[in-house]
């Protein structure tokens, strides 16, 4: 039964598309509503209540795709009903949005960076040091990326 709401919502998403140019759905994020279609599909499958709730905020949102003529409030309630579901995926379900731990890993490597620079300031030097440390943070933050992909915690 849920893969069948799973169709029926993608083709009800794909029609919403094919009404609007190329510039509105990169505005609307089409790729990323669709990976959360799938998710709130898969919870819905394992009797989460609250994603099943979700499904007539994704309905909404398909509907505002397809009728979307420029109106800054109907954009603002689709993201409106796109955080929440997101929100709710997060915390429930311990997913994560793609990219997490390099954005979170990032800064930490080039404080990291700074850290080197600050104790061994004759050794290091600043460009090098910052360079590492960004380097090293990227590093860590990509792989524990690709390890929460791999077991399927990405959104």
């Amino acid at each position: 039964m849920q893969d069948k709401w799973l169709d029926i919502t993608l083709n009800k998403l794909d029609k919403a598309c094919s009404k609007q140019n190329d510039k509105t759905l990169l505005k609307f994020k089409t790729k990323s509503f669709r990976k959360v279609i799938k998710r709130v599909a898969q919870f819905s499958e394992q009797s989460c209540k609250k994603c099943t709730a979700c499904r007539a905020g994704i309905y909404d949102c398909i509907e505002i795709i397809s009728k979307y003529k420029g109106d800054r409030k109907e954009f603002k309630h689709y993201n409106t009903i796109i955080k929440n579901i997101v929100i709710h995926l997060k915390k429930v379900h311990g997913l994560i949005e793609e990219g997490y731990y390099m954005v979170m890993f990032f800064p930490l490597g080039m404080c990291l960076g700074v850290i080197v620079n600050v104790l061994y300031p004759d050794r290091v030097g600043y460009t090098l040091a910052l360079a590492v440390g960004t380097g090293f943070g990227l590093s860590i933050g990509t792989l524990l990326d690709q390890v929460a992909k791999k077991k399927g915690r990405v959104i």
